[in-house]
């Protein structure tokens, strides 16, 4: 597996995952509309990566190497991800794992559910010779077996063919057709899918509101599978940035400080810039200095001020305080806050 990386290193952070049979490149048109407001990572799926001849492992394997990046190269979050056809089943992987934290995951086309297995050898030989044609027939042919295909899909057939063959393509879709969805969760998921793929996309729909109810659910009219990302890629870029800022507002909420929280606040107060804090706050923060500060807020909350932790995404990102002081006849008070450095400029 690769991974390229485009766009902006101190914005939020974009994956990508492309479909069974194409490579990253499919993405170009839509990290072209988004590098600027995001730091993309565009993955080279197993079997299907230009340049290398590499063999598809599985599903599970491609989630987890995929974790293993986002763990270390960008402390186990990721702001936003989007994965088209066998992607989107490696984006589910991901969720079920539930190992690192995706604010938004948009499973694009994802086959959540397993077919018939009468039905798994037949369908991934037809779908194995079907690529196959995609790159050595043209002309005439092209047109006869080929023309419910779009050209990008075509073109993308003919470039990762040739590294990992035949072989990734059938062990591609027997794992993709072999494989449940059991279980999902997460701060924003969605599915999407076409009007054109409904029959084969309403029971991954059915499927993924069964185990996952506030998943949210759009249908695009007139498109088929992958002709959004490829006739429309500025409405997916558009969706994306919409979805981003509106839910980065909507999912933040203030919780009261318990010791149960006692290390949170210990990372917190470790990991902010110092320069931008009070030469009274200790370094490093201590165990006894948590302690001392959650006692004093016991004691203290609501008498004479308040201070709540910045809870995002179902955990800690920063702290506030509102505190209250006596100055001769009049009430006053002051205002603070800290964030944790990974969450600054996300909206």
């Amino acid at each position: 597996m690769d991974f390229k990386l485009y766009g902006n290193n101190e914005a939020p952070t974009l994956l990508l995952i492309p479909g069974l049979g194409v490579s990253y490149e499919i993405f170009l048109p839509l990290i072209k509309l988004l590098e600027e407001k995001y730091r993309i990572i565009a993955v080279q799926v197993d079997g299907f990566t230009m340049g290398v001849n590499t063999r598809f492992t599985s599903v599970d394997d491609q989630a987890g190497q995929i974790i293993g990046y986002v763990q270390q190269h960008d402390g186990g979050r990721l702001d936003c991800a989007y994965g088209l056809s066998l992607g989107g089943k490696i984006l589910s992987r991901i969720l079920e794992r539930n190992e690192i934290i995706i604010s938004h995951a948009i499973m694009d086309a994802a086959p959540l559910l397993p077919l018939p297995k009468w039905l798994v050898n037949p369908l991934r030989y037809y779908q194995s010779y079907n690529v196959w044609t995609c790159y050595h027939w043209t002309g005439f042919w092209k047109r006869v077996f080929h023309s419910h295909y779009f050209d990008v899909l075509l073109d993308e057939c003919r470039k990762v063919f040739p590294f990992g063959g035949r072989q990734a393509v059938l062990d591609g879709y027997k794992d993709v057709y072999t494989n449940k969805l059991e279980s999902i969760s997460g701060p924003d998921i969605q599915f999407w899918h076409g009007t054109k793929e409904a029959f084969v996309a309403k029971p991954q729909v059915k499927h993924l509101l069964s185990i996952c109810p506030e998943a949210r659910i759009t249908v695009f009219p007139g498109m088929n599978h992958g002709q959004l990302l490829v006739d429309r890629p500025e409405e997916i870029a558009g969706r994306i940035i919409e979805t981003h800022h509106r839910r980065s507002i909507m999912d933040l909420s203030l919780q009261k400080w318990e010791y149960a929280s006692k290390d949170k606040l210990i990372a917190l107060c470790n990991a902010v810039d110092r320069t931008f804090l009070s030469d009274r706050m200790p370094y490093p923060y201590t165990e006894a200095d948590a302690d001392g500060w959650l006692g004093m807020v016991a004691d203290h909350d609501g008498k004479e001020g308040v201070w709540r932790a910045i809870v995002a995404d179902g955990q800690i990102v920063g702290s506030i305080s509102v505190e209250k002081m006596a100055n001769e006849n009049r009430a006053v008070g002051s205002i603070g806050y800290m964030i944790l450095t990974p969450f600054w400029n996300q909206g």
